[in-house]
């Protein structure tokens, strides 16, 4: 059975979260009740792994993080909207204040398709109008709606 990509159940606005632990465990949790991911820790663990190698902040008070991970059975991008920015990195590897954040899982064998992801994304991204939608906006429908629009490979896998 196919998924979207982009789903309201993965879509969180305004949440009190003040650390990437914290906002990769709610954000994964949601991932595995909605059936897109198998194996929550081995997630996790894709996510940290690609954290690690660099951070994912980019800009304009986003982060990307994103793993290619066995334990994804189908690719999504949850859109996370929070309450209060938060400093993404850790030990001063990466100052950037976030305040909206896409995480994005891929199957391993799709060895492009995050990169894809995460370039259409970066586009709609560069519109100061856009992200002030996602900033004001408080219905999750008119979010996803907005998010839907973005031109991405496959819309449902």
């Amino acid at each position: 059975m196919s998924k979207p990509i982009i789903s309201k159940q993965l879509i969180q606005l305004d949440l009190e979260i003040d650390n990437k632990d914290e906002l990769f465990e709610r954000v994964i949790n949601l991932a595995l009740d909605n059936h897109y991911i198998s194996d929550k820790q081995q997630f996790l663990l894709d996510v940290q792994k690609r954290e690690q190698e660099s951070a994912t902040a980019v800009g304009y008070e986003i982060a990307m993080p994103h793993g290619k991970s066995d334990a994804v059975l189908h690719p999504f991008i949850a859109f996370v909207r929070l309450k209060n920015q938060f400093r993404w990195g850790e030990d001063g590897d990466d100052d950037e204040l976030v305040r909206l954040i896409f995480l994005i899982g891929v199957p391993t064998q799709d060895v492009v398709l995050h990169l894809r992801f995460i370039q259409e994304l970066s586009k709609a991204l560069l519109d100061e109008d856009y992200r002030q939608r996602l900033i004001n906006e408080n219905d999750i429908h008119k979010i996803e709606h907005y998010l839907s629009q973005i031109k991405l490979p496959n819309k449902e896998i």
